[in-house]
C-alpha cells in the first residue's frame, strides 16, 4: 500500500476505536440527556458514515442544517513529504459536533465536551493505530451556525516515520 493509502487507512482505524467505546457510541446515537444510562447499542458499526465520518462533514454545507444529532469527523491535515516515499507528520484532527438541543446532559459536561474527553483519554493511551504515539496538539471550540457547536481536537503523531 502506498504511503498515502496508509495514511487514509489510519482514519478507519481511529473510527474503529471510536465505535469500540460504548460511551462515545451512546452519546452519538441517543438524543436523551442521560444517554449513558441507555442500553448498549446492538450494532455500533451503524454509526460509521452516519455519525462518524472519515472526512470533514458539515451538515450546513450538505443541505442537512436542521439535523438534531451529534457526529464526529476524522481528518488528516498538513501531512507533507520529502521525496516520493517519505511523509513527514502532520495532524490527526477530530471534530465533535452536535446540535445545540443535544448539548445539555445529566453529566455536568456538554455532550461535545464529554465525547471529546472520552476521545482524548482513549487516544492519549493509544499506541497501535499505525502512526505512532499521539501527542495532544490543541483544541478549539467551533461553531458551524447558530444551531451546531462543538470542538476540534488536534493530535500530532510523534513517532511517525
Amino acid at each position: 500500500m502506498s504511503r498515502l493509502g496508509e495514511l487514509a487507512a489510519y482514519k478507519t482505524i481511529v473510527a474503529q476505536r471510536l465505535i469500540g467505546n460504548s460511551n462515545i457510541c451512546k452519546a452519538l446515537f441517543y438524543s436523551d440527556s442521560d444517554y449513558l444510562d441507555q442500553p448498549e447499542m446492538a450494532n455500533p458499526e451503524q454509526l460509521l458514515h452516519d455519525r462518524i465520518y472519515l472526512y470533514p462533514y458539515k451538515p450546513v454545507e450538505s443541505g442537512n442544517e436542521n439535523e438534531v444529532r451529534a457526529w464526529i469527523t476524522i481528518s488528516l491535515n498538513e501531512f507533507n513529504g520529502v521525496g516520493s516515499s517519505v511523509i513527514r507528520a502532520g495532524f490527526l484532527t477530530i471534530e465533535v459536533l452536535a446540535h445545540k438541543g443535544l448539548q445539555r446532559t445529566d453529566y455536568e459536561l456538554l455532550r461535545t465536551d464529554h465525547i471529546a474527553a472520552e476521545i482524548d483519554e482513549m487516544l492519549s493511551l493509544e499506541r497501535s493505530i499505525g502512526i505512532g504515539r499521539l501527542q495532544f496538539a490543541g483544541m478549539n471550540e467551533i461553531s458551524l451556525n447558530e444551531n451546531h457547536y462543538g470542538v476540534s481536537l488536534k493530535y500530532r503523531p510523534v513517532d511517525f516515520g
